[in-house]
């Protein structure tokens, strides 16, 4: 049976290379200009790092215990406007639905939470194939850099009736807002000469501690979470930029 499964999965990857060729044969480079420019729209997945199963061990020191609960759906819009070969700048606007139930699989959870993420961000996206050959590759790997402001509106949040929390040195809200240092990197395939695919995932962390409406007495550290997002960048016309490829 394993020996089936590793033959399917080698001639479902040949499958998709065979595929892939004559995309990319379409999208092949092309010289940047300064004035191109473009507009994506993403779906993934992302997981708050959060205070919502905090626990304390018996020396007192704050463990963060964190359950797969805390996984959440994203959504996200963004523009991007290349300033040189590989190097663009990019305004993206998402939202982040997290939420934190039970696991049964553990321990009773003490906080149990719903949370609406909104971030708002400025990055700087190094492509580095391209921004080295000064023409743009098909197939390209970049980095993703900047900084966002993020708000959190808690919709319900409630604890386990044998937690004993919050207790006198908890705190809880409604909800939260802070600065997010966003650092990640990126793989960007063609669809055509004018469409790109991208895969991202990125790491926000700052100073918000109530993304998840709970603050622990123990807790040292601000809430933080990582996305996983697909986009689908589509190029703008415009009548100074060189955007189709070359021949």
């Amino acid at each position: 049976m394993n020996n089936r499964i590793a033959i399917k999965l080698k001639l479902g990857v040949l499958a998709i290379f065979l595929c892939w060729l004559p995309i990319t044969a379409v999208a092949q480079g092309y010289d940047y200009d300064a004035h191109e420019h473009s507009i994506a729209v993403g779906i993934g997945m992302g997981y708050m790092f959060s205070d919502a199963a905090a626990t304390v061990n018996p020396h007192g020191i704050f463990l963060k215990d964190f359950t797969a609960q805390d996984v959440g759906f994203v959504g996200a819009v963004e523009y991007r406007k290349y300033l040189k070969a590989g190097l663009a700048y990019v305004a993206c606007v998402q939202y982040t639905k997290f939420k934190g139930t039970k696991d049964s699989t553990r321990h009773p959870r003490d906080y149990q939470y719903v949370s609406h993420v909104g971030e708002v961000s400025y990055l700087l996206n190094l492509e580095f194939f391209s921004f080295f050959s000064q023409r743009r590759i098909p197939i390209d790997i970049y980095g993703v850099a900047g900084v966002g402001g993020v708000g959190a509106y808690i919709s319900s949040q409630s604890f386990s009736p044998t937690s004993g929390r919050p207790n006198a040195g908890d705190k809880t809200s409604r909800g939260g807002i802070g600065v997010n240092a966003i650092a990640g990197l990126g793989l960007r395939l063609p669809l055509t000469s004018l469409i790109d695919l991208r895969i991202e995932g990125t790491y926000h962390t700052g100073t918000a501690d109530y993304l998840d409406g709970y603050l622990p007495y123990y807790s040292k550290h601000p809430d933080l979470f990582v996305l996983g997002v697909v986009k689908v960048s589509f190029r703008l016309f415009d009548h100074s930029c060189n955007c189709f490829p070359v021949n």
